[in-house]
């Protein structure tokens, strides 16, 4: 009896054991699909730059990468997913993602720019992955490709540089390389969805959004009516006013200077709002 007893007792022993094996198991499973996103790069891999908010580091991005050429990666900092580029000229590229029209361009039709329209370059952190000479960045890219493989990167194969013109051995091997049916399945898919009025829409509108929360604040007070409008930007006041944006700055800068009250086309007077 009492053998049968210790006998039950190491059954319901290992049950329990494995029952909480596999109960950790299964969390350990939902822990690494809940952070499978959120990449790291591999302790190879070390940056050279890091740009944390790409928002407040545009003019420090630009100027900076200006005539350097070299692989870069965006993160996006709420999903995840990376996208990993390069060029000889980083300064002019990065200039282009800062470009409204760039990222709007039908012939444009890179998913990054989309996401970066989505949701805005704060959500998004910028690596400098490293610097070379123009003629190896398609090579290191397509390293880095391979090493870090970037969701935003729909097909897996780095391409041409602006500005770079490649040997005709390189054109050669680009021109014969095939692509899997499901490859090209998956980008024309993305290419119709993403360039459907209602995404491109969607992204003017979410743009304009953010350019809003971002532009500079206009107090003009007409002074024969003594009414006071505020625009949410110089270049809204401007074309409300009939008159240049710089004729505002050039407004403000004298008025800071001289310390005095004027009025722009002998009736209003400016105030611009920098928070």
């Amino acid at each position: 009896m009492t053998n049968n007893k210790k006998t039950t007792n190491n059954i319901y022993t290992i049950s329990f054991t494995l029952a909480s094996k596999l109960q950790h198991c299964c969390l350990s499973d939902k822990i690494n699909s809940l952070f499978k996103g959120l990449h790291t790069l591999p302790q190879s891999v070390t940056p050279v730059v890091v740009y944390a908010n790409p928002d407040v580091d545009k003019e420090r991005i630009i100027k900076e990468n200006k005539g350097k050429s070299g692989i870069y990666r965006w993160t996006n900092l709420i999903s995840g997913k990376t996208y990993v580029g390069s060029s000889v000229n980083l300064g002019r590229r990065f200039k282009d993602y800062y470009n409204y029209s760039s990222l709007t361009n039908p012939k444009n039709k890179m998913v990054i720019n989309k996401a970066l329209l989505k949701y805005g370059y704060s959500n998004f952190k910028l690596e400098i992955l490293e610097y070379c000479e123009p003629e190896n960045v398609i090579v290191r890219e397509q390293h880095f490709m391979d090493l870090l493989k970037p969701e935003y990167n729909i097909l897996q194969v780095a391409g041409s540089s602006f500005g770079y013109k490649h040997t005709e051995e390189t054109l050669a091997k680009f021109r014969s390389r095939t692509y899997l049916p499901e490859h090209l399945a998956v980008l024309k898919e993305n290419v119709k969805f993403l360039n459907s009025e209602e995404q491109r829409a969607k992204a003017r509108e979410r743009m304009l959004s953010i350019n809003a929360e971002k532009g500079i604040k206009v107090e003009v007070v007409d002074n024969e009516t003594n009414v006071t409008t505020t625009f949410d930007s110089i270049r809204k006041a401007a074309i409300a006013l009939g008159c240049s944006k710089n004729a505002i700055h050039y407004y403000e800068k004298q008025r800071l200077k001289t310390r005095e009250i004027k009025l722009l086309k002998g009736r209003y007077i400016i105030n611009v709002i920098r928070s």
